[in-house]
């Protein structure tokens, strides 16, 4: 991980940087080293050790990522929450950045922005059984007509494209 400040480039105001990774391809081990006391108690709440690690792993990256835009050293790092639980960087962490983080089924993603508040999300889309009962059970009449409409083919992907057209 120490080689990722070369990749970076600057983050100028206004200006988002995203990075998609599999967490599958991180040294748990390595990365584990940078967490707080607190993330290593919530690590060790998970009950399947493929999900313990892959939130070591992300909280890791991030650590490492926040610290190559300037925030300080990934272990030192520290974060305060916001009511809904959204991580945020301490007051003390100059450059303050603003960050969000993802993860899905081995993919993760982390949006770092300068000067904006951020979101970023990442869900798996997958072949619903069922495609006419999740439509009129989820969905506005007017989506259920466009989503009823659609050819076999493009109906995996439609429903998850209207939820994030719908998310703030």
């Amino acid at each position: 991980m120490s080689d990722i400040s070369a990749q970076l480039g600057v983050l100028n105001p206004g200006e988002v940087h995203c990075w998609r990774f599999n967490p599958c391809s991180f040294n748990v081990e390595e990365l584990v080293t940078v967490l707080s006391s607190d993330e290593h108690d919530r690590a060790a709440r998970f009950l399947l050790e493929r999900d313990r690690a892959e939130y070591i792993v992300c909280r890791g990256v991030l650590r490492h990522l926040l610290a190559a835009y300037g925030s300080g050293p990934p272990a030192a790092l520290t974060f305060e929450y916001l009511p809904q639980g959204k991580p945020i960087l301490s007051q003390a962490h100059a450059p303050r950045v603003e960050f969000n983080l993802t993860h899905s089924h081995d993919a993760a993603l982390i949006g770092v922005a300068h000067g904006a508040a951020i979101g970023v999300d990442l869900e798996r889309v997958r072949i619903v059984e069922d495609f006419g009962s999740l439509v009129s059970n989820c969905f506005a009449p007017e989506e259920q007509v466009e989503l009823m409409s659609l050819p076999e083919g493009l109906r995996a992907g439609r429903p998850m494209d209207i939820w994030t057209d719908l998310k703030p």
